[in-house]
């Protein structure tokens, strides 16, 4: 296994998607359902409860204008 092992982004929407990143990933890409702007600011709120570094966790976001 490579150590440090390659980084783990996690996928899905806010909130299922930000605690299976919280719980398992390194990093989280939120999918728009809305306005990301909106649930940003929770997700560090998240990370302490499951014993997590908010800043240890990266939040990649794409975003598409139509």
């Amino acid at each position: 296994m490579q150590k440090p092992h390659p980084p783990i982004h996690v996928g899905g929407a806010f909130p299922c998607g930000a605690r299976r990143a919280i719980r398992y990933g390194d990093g989280w890409i939120p999918t728009a359902r809305g306005d990301i702007a909106e649930v940003l600011p929770k997700f560090p709120e998240m990370a302490p409860e499951a014993g997590r570094d908010p800043a240890s966790i990266e939040i990649s976001a794409m975003i598409l204008t139509g």
